[in-house]
């Protein structure tokens, strides 16, 4: 079963963090769960979990999601926290609401009908590799590889490369809004990236439109891209 939780965090000035504030609160995380846990997360090539922040009028929004039972301490973790410790903010960041949402299953995301069309907004820096360096502009096929990955590691769900390579050639760019932008992973280190939305139809054809909808929707929950446990690649994916 696949778990969310939104945290709506007040609302302070993060502009001097030398790390963009997921970063941080995912630390934060790995201090709170059991050493043996947070040694074998960070051992992983491809993590269980997803989370990314971003800003409101009236606070900060910060969403994690679990794609396997070995991170519900983490999904447990946000529910009890009441004060995130985050080096940088002097008192840290207060917890002023906490909405579990209603679990979904990998099966009711196949069953659904496929939809005609998806409205992807990067709520976080979206970024993916290519020959050895972060990129920071749209393409779907490499953003489609990271959910495939973790769709076969969690779910046991296999999708041929030829299914992932045609997914551009069969969608349309209907409509977009996108700009570049960098995230900081430490002091130092920035990745580029970028950040938006994005309007692109589905297929005609039946198989392409199904996977490509079980994707999207998995990506809600998995995020799109590279580094989505540190906060990157967050996505809210509307079928329209």
């Amino acid at each position: 079963m696949l778990k969310q939780v939104d945290l709506v965090l007040k609302k302070r000035d993060t502009g001097n963090l030398y790390a963009s504030l997921p970063v941080k609160l995912n630390a934060c995380l790995m201090n709170m769960a059991d050493p043996f846990l947070a040694n074998e997360l960070h051992n992983r090539n491809i993590q269980p979990y997803s989370l990314f922040t971003y800003e409101m009028d009236n606070g900060i929004i910060f969403r994690l999601s679990m794609l396997h039972e070995q991170t519900a301490p983490l999904i447990n973790a946000c529910l009890n926290t009441k004060v995130f410790d985050v080096t940088g903010i002097p008192g840290g960041l207060e917890v002023v609401k906490t909405i579990l949402y209603p679990e979904i299953s990998i099966r009711d995301m196949q069953t659904a009908p496929p939809a005609r069309a998806f409205h992807i907004q990067f709520a976080s820096v979206t970024t993916y590799k290519r020959e050895k360096t972060y990129k920071n502009w749209f393409a779907l096929h490499p953003l489609l590889v990271s959910v495939s990955l973790k769709l076969k590691a969690f779910e046991g769900i296999e999708l041929t490369e030829e299914l992932l390579e045609s997914a551009p050639c069969k969608t349309e760019i209907l409509d977009y809004r996108l700009a570049s932008q960098t995230f900081n992973i430490k002091r130092g280190h920035k990745i580029d990236g970028f950040i938006g939305e994005i309007t692109i139809s589905n297929s005609a054809d039946p198989e392409q439109a199904s996977a490509l909808s079980l994707m999207l929707r998995y990506a809600c929950y998995a995020g799109l891209g590279a580094k989505t446990a540190l906060g990157m690649g967050g996505v809210v994916v509307t079928e329209v």
